[in-house]
């Protein structure tokens, strides 16, 4: 019941990206801004998450999606935050960095005591050269220190979240590389977001792509739980006395 029940919200989350980003590419006229029905989708995904609440990481996993809602409502602009002294861009980094965090959390409980100490050792070691490789591409060196540190800080913690995920194969198979794959687009999408702010403007279709590369990436984080083979908890009941 659980599971139908995740499948079904998800399936309504993932149907609901598909159908809205294909009717706003061919121009269909909308009843709500899109830049308001695309974080509804993130926060699908959250009550997806919570409707196993009693499965092993599910609780901090609707956590970390509400905290991408907040991103993502940020990032709409729906609300213009006034007298702001940096993009608006940049407040949503918080959130989406705290997010995360929780994701990263959720991959070490799903693989808690079978990731051995060497591999999560090397995985530290990699950690930091692979995130400033990566972010020196896409970021300017001219940006401003401040901006330096703060995206140099959220690399960090993206690429650490994709470095987790890559726990999760190590222990369950090829049946739970759809995680490590979700932070993969995730981490591609950001990448692309920063491309794009530095070497082009800003288009709808390619708006569209970095969305669906973005909502892909979460939806498949979002199977986590269910590809490791977690099943809900149940309450202990006490046993009855026979006579």
């Amino acid at each position: 019941m659980v599971a139908a029940s995740l499948a079904s919200v998800w399936g309504v989350a993932v149907t609901m990206c598909i159908v809205i980003e294909l009717l706003y590419y061919i121009d269909v006229p909308l009843p709500i801004d899109i830049n308001i029905i695309r974080p509804v989708q993130t926060l699908l995904l959250t009550v997806s998450a919570a409707s196993q609440r009693r499965t092993k990481g599910n609780g901090l996993l609707a956590v970390a999606f509400f905290f991408s809602f907040i991103g993502d409502v940020i990032n709409s602009q729906v609300y213009v935050i006034p007298q702001k002294a940096v993009p608006q861009q940049f407040f949503s980094i918080p959130p989406f960095a705290i997010a995360h965090i929780l994701f990263c959390k959720v991959f070490s409980q799903l693989s808690v005591g079978t990731v051995g100490q060497l591999v999560k050792t090397i995985s530290y070691v990699v950690l930091i050269p692979f995130s400033c490789l990566t972010w020196s591409f896409v970021f300017p060196s001219t940006a401003k220190p401040f901006d330096k540190v703060i995206t140099l800080a959220y690399a960090h913690i993206l690429h650490w979240m994709l470095i987790t995920s890559l726990w999760l194969p190590l222990q369950f198979g090829a049946r739970s590389l759809t995680t490590p794959l979700g932070a993969l687009i995730f981490l591609i999408s950001d990448c692309l977001i920063a491309l794009w702010q530095l070497f082009g403007e800003e288009t709808k279709s390619g708006g569209q792509i970095i969305w669906c590369m973005y909502f892909l990436g979460q939806a498949l984080i979002a199977l986590a739980p269910e590809r490791t083979g977690q099943q809900p908890t149940r309450k202990k009941q006490r046993g009855t006395m026979q006579h």
